[in-house]
């Protein structure tokens, strides 16, 4: 971890990982400033202070108990909830057809469409698009980054395989 230029974290809710072992690796990077980007399925909220977390808009809703649904007022509100909350630089929120919406302090919603078919068939298109993000928003290059994941399969090990294809140098430590 001590060469990582970024760290990006999958917690899945395997048991694995928690707010406290991140915050336990991290923490030495601090000095440096390595950007530390969070994928939470259950556990978003507790996760704080990192650069920025990639939730999904169900993730959000599960998190804030609403419902989201076209209202811009509601995902405005949501966004920068969760931004608060977390204390984070930046959240990122995946909603599916309708696009992304970036939310940064003191900085307007970026609302980011899609194009093409609205019609999601291929998640890892998501995790594309979030790596793209990582790389032209935050001016970040992929070059040394570590992915700590709750498991090497499924949505980790997808991760892994986008950014080595984005030509990362990837450690996975699960």
């Amino acid at each position: 971890l001590r060469h990582a230029d970024a760290v990006l974290v999958s917690d899945y809710g395997s048991g694995l990982l928690s707010p406290q072992v991140v915050t336990a690796l991290v923490g030495p990077l601090a000095a440096r400033r390595v950007p530390v980007l969070v994928d939470s399925r259950y556990d978003l909220l507790r996760y704080r202070g990192l650069t920025a977390c990639t939730p999904n808009e169900s993730e959000v809703e599960q998190a804030l108990d609403l419902t989201i649904g076209d209202a811009p007022r509601v995902i405005e509100r949501a966004g920068r909830a969760i931004l608060k909350k977390t204390r984070m630089q930046a959240v990122l929120v995946t909603r599916g057809s309708r696009g992304m919406a970036l939310f940064e302090h003191g900085l307007p919603t970026t609302h980011i469409p899609i194009y093409g078919s609205d019609e999601i068939a291929d998640v890892t298109g998501a995790q594309r698009s979030v790596l793209g993000w990582i790389e032209s928003l935050m001016g970040l290059h992929l070059g040394k980054c570590v992915l700590i994941t709750g498991g090497s399969a499924g949505i980790g090990g997808q991760l892994a395989r986008l950014l080595a294809i984005a030509g990362a140098r990837v450690m996975i430590t699960a």
